[in-house]
């Protein structure tokens, strides 16, 4: 297996692609992950997987070097597409890549750190010397994915209608740096206290940050009532969307941001004063909209709200 920030990478072997073939059930139980009903991506039909499972059963040395289930580890393990060399490295050292990921699962970033876990492992091997890829001319994501890797556009590939690109042993670009949960949260404790923010008008302060939880509580008094001395669901509301949209922006690609896009909630306790504690948790995360759970409880853990909020995820 190989591992990323946010991926696992599988390799197929001949029982993980029988599974594959017989369907999402018995691959599910085979992978012991999640397997939308979307799948197979595109591309990857049956002939593909046949064609993989009889190099792979014929030549089990090159397990390898053949396709990886990509599995998004949070915030609950799901499958999300397949990343793979197209057989071991020629004797010119050249060893060819390629993926697809399910469309509800593109667009977040998934296809660019999958490629560059498999293109490092193939630098790893002193004999690789190149990488290629193919990819079709309107194929516009995918050209974007292997720019920011360090591939190059060079010629036609030897597949009808379809365009190479070759990145050659030290062209590879690196990583780009992602800050750590503890400088997210640092960041925005600063903005909070720095700028006049809702979060600030309403003492929200931020107890937890990653992209399977966000944790926030807030004072209940006089600033938060409504005009019969209770607290006012407008702020539980607030405070809701406020965990849930910070929650989100873990999930949104580079260049784009989260905004809450529509919102309910249910008030079941009364409060007058104390503190709430809101726990949100993503139900769905998907390329341009994400939908959260959000639990607003008091001191004694007791339900004060409970919400539900849909994020849209943007271009800036």
């Amino acid at each position: 297996m190989i591992r990323t920030d946010r991926l696992n990478l599988v390799m197929a072997r001949p029982a993980t692609v029988r599974a594959d073939l017989a369907g999402t059930a018995a691959l599910s139980d085979a992978l012991g992950v999640g397997v939308p009903q979307s799948w197979p991506p595109e591309l990857y039909d049956d002939g593909v997987r046949s064609i993989a499972l009889k190099r792979i059963e014929d030549e089990p040395d090159e397990i390898g070097w053949w396709h990886y289930y990509v599995v998004e580890s949070e915030p609950v393990p799901t499958l999300a597409g397949i990343v793979g060399y197209k057989g071991p490295p020629d004797a010119d050292g050249t060893v060819e890549v390629g993926y697809a990921i399910l469309p509800e699962r593109q667009g977040r970033g998934i296809a660019s750190e999958a490629m560059r876990a498999l293109v490092e492992r193939a630098f790893g091997h002193r004999h690789v010397k190149r990488v290629i890829a193919q990819r079709l001319p309107e194929s516009a994501d995918s050209s974007d994915v292997l720019e920011k890797l360090g591939f190059r556009r060079e010629d036609e590939g030897p597949e009808p209608g379809t365009v190479r690109y070759v990145l050659e042993r030290g062209e590879e670009r690196p990583a780009p740096a992602s800050l750590s949960e503890r400088e997210i949260k640092k960041g925005l404790a600063a903005l909070v206290k720095k700028n006049e923010t809702l979060l600030r008008t309403l003492a929200i302060e931020l107890e937890e940050i990653g992209p399977a939880k966000v944790v926030a509580t807030m004072p209940v008094g006089p600033r938060v009532h409504q005009p019969f001395g209770y607290l006012h669901g407008g702020a539980s509301v607030a405070l809701a969307e406020t965990v849930a949209s910070i929650g989100a922006a873990f999930h949104a690609p580079a260049g784009a941001a989260a905004f809450g896009l529509e919102i309910n909630a249910n008030h079941v306790r009364p409060m007058r004063e104390g503190t709430l504690r809101a726990v949100a948790t993503p139900i769905h995360i998907g390329r341009t909209t994400q939908v959260w759970d959000i639990r607003i409880s008091d001191e004694r853990e007791r339900l004060v709200c409970v919400s539900r909020c849909t994020i849209a995820v943007v271009a800036k």
